[in-house]
């Protein structure tokens, strides 16, 4: 059997150990198994069952373990070391990892006519979560960051939605740099990136409750998250001010 073709059964729930190990695979650059290539030969009929079969993947693992009873890392600031992170949590976080990877890769091997709204529903979850992830998955965080902006790149269909979280990571990132910026010089620049940033909210939101959880919600609490880069697309679109 075709490491294609093993990769295709590995995408469901009652093989999801071989669906880790080949993510895990992807991720080791000295084995010869990769993605990219694996995408770039499959027939569209094989690309539409990938993302159908990931997307079941993705929604058993999180009927497994919610984001609701997910343990953040939270609740041991506030003084419970007791708590342990169940397996199913260890796992989901894996499976989410992989799908996040998948569906990256996925976005890049978009081709003409392709039917692509289940790998749509995969960015919209990964979206809906994104706030709640552990502190120690910084790294899934980002990821996911660039899953959206590499989404936003290929002008994929309702890029503006998914484009608002990566908007309020840029913004709550921008006040954090105008606050520590040393130069006046640099003051300037994040503040107009800030003022974009803050501008494209407002658009994208539709409603005051996407902007309004930037003051309130998760995407701006204080998560100990540790630095953060402003992804390069929003970096483009700041060069019309002088």
């Amino acid at each position: 059997m075709s490491k294609r073709k093993q990769f295709l059964d590995s995408v469901h729930h009652e093989h999801v150990q071989d669906f880790l190990n080949f993510i895990k695979l992807h991720k080791d650059g000295a084995d010869p198994f990769d993605l990219v290539e694996i995408l770039a030969e499959l027939q569209k009929s094989q690309r539409q069952d990938l993302w159908d079969r990931q997307l079941k993947l993705l929604q058993h693992s999180l009927t497994l373990s919610p984001s609701e009873r997910w343990i953040t890392g939270a609740e041991e600031d506030a003084g419970d070391m007791e708590l342990e992170v169940s397996e199913e949590q260890i796992q989901t976080m894996a499976v989410i990892e992989g799908v996040t990877i998948v569906s990256t890769v996925s976005v890049d091997a978009l081709q003409e006519n392709d039917n692509y709204t289940t790998l749509l529903n995969c960015a919209q979850i990964l979206n809906s979560i994104e706030s709640a992830l552990p502190l120690s998955q910084t790294p899934l965080q980002q990821a996911i960051h660039w899953l959206f902006e590499c989404w936003w790149r290929r002008d994929c269909k309702a890029r503006m939605s998914l484009a608002g979280l990566l908007f309020l990571f840029v913004w709550r990132t921008l006040l954090h740099l105008i606050n520590r910026s040393a130069s006046s010089e640099d003051s300037v620049v994040y503040a107009r990136c800030f003022s974009v940033s803050t501008l494209h909210l407002k658009k994208v939101s539709r409603s005051s409750t996407l902007f309004s959880s930037a003051f309130s919600g998760p995407l701006i609490s204080n998560r100990k998250r540790g630095n953060a880069s402003l992804p390069s697309f929003f970096l483009g679109m700041t060069t019309s001010f002088g």
